[in-house]
């Protein structure tokens, strides 16, 4: 991978990288990744994909957050339990 490519991964490049994921598929495949790398700059972005309008997206961000164990993540999760009606988050 390039250096073009990497930069694409740093904390201030990611969330615009990150916009252009259309594909459900390919955010899935991308949050999983992040998990498996395990790197706190992931957290964020994380976050972000709390709002994420397909279900199973905001489910795996939110399995990976838990993973992570950032305390970043702990007042949107709770936000989000609290918030949400869907069956899923309670």
């Amino acid at each position: 991978m390039g250096n073009e490519r990497r930069r694409g991964f740093k904390a201030n490049g990611i969330h615009k990288w990150w916009a252009s994921l259309y594909d459900s598929k390919v955010r899935f495949k991308t949050i999983e990744a992040l998990g498996k790398i395990g790197d706190v700059r992931a957290v964020v972005p994380l976050i972000q994909r709390l709002k994420d309008k397909n279900t199973v997206i905001r489910i795996k961000a939110i399995e990976v957050l838990g993973e992570l164990g950032d305390a970043r993540a702990a007042d949107p999760l709770i936000r989000i339990q609290k918030d949400q009606k869907d069956y899923y988050f309670q």
